[in-house]
């Protein structure tokens, strides 16, 4: 959510700037100057290091997933291994994993990037500049693109998690496990 809301700052920011810097083209420069020029780059630069801590914060939280999905996997090793012997394939198991990680991921995700990018929306869709005649207002794109990507790491690390879960999984559904006490 944290990472659509600053994708949305940042299409706010680009429209609040272009129609500032075509409010400059179209006005007389004696009548004054709207905005910060072309000189934005400290702006977007805040933004691409908010961007690299939603990105840490992103792989933090997909190990604390690790970490809870392998745990359950252990905790029902027996019964992982009992289905194992009772013929369930473990590629059937594997896929009642990814099932059950995806099922409230995917709506969530969806759910939290629509939320975070509506955030600034809500408060306008244009950026506007006006002077004593001259009104310029841009639209504020939706940056899908960058969502896009922003929803595919999420789901790439998810599938990472999921991966490095099947490992847990094959050695949780050896038959030796029924034999631990």
């Amino acid at each position: 959510m944290f990472g659509a809301g600053t994708l949305g700052f940042r299409a706010d920011l680009a429209a609040d700037f272009a129609a500032q810097n075509r409010f400059n083209d179209l006005n007389d420069p004696a009548s004054g100057v709207q905005g910060p020029g072309q000189d934005t780059g400290f702006y977007f630069g805040a933004i691409r290091l908010v961007l690299v801590a939603v990105t840490i914060a992103l792989v933090v939280a997909a190990g604390g997933v690790l970490v809870a999905f392998a745990e359950g996997i252990v905790a029902r090793r027996r019964t992982f291994a009992a289905m194992t012997a009772g013929g369930v394939p473990r590629s059937k198991l594997g896929a009642m994993l990814l099932v059950v990680t995806f099922a409230p991921l995917l709506p969530a995700l969806l759910l939290a990037l629509t939320c975070g990018v509506s955030l600034l929306r809500t408060m306008r869709t244009e950026a506007q500049v006006s002077g004593d005649q001259l009104v310029v207002a841009i639209p504020i794109p939706i940056p899908f693109g960058d969502l896009a990507l922003l929803g595919g790491g999420a789901v790439l690390a998810m599938l990472l998690v999921v991966g490095a879960g099947m490992m847990v999984l094959r050695s949780s559904t050896d038959l030796e496990e029924l034999r631990a006490g």
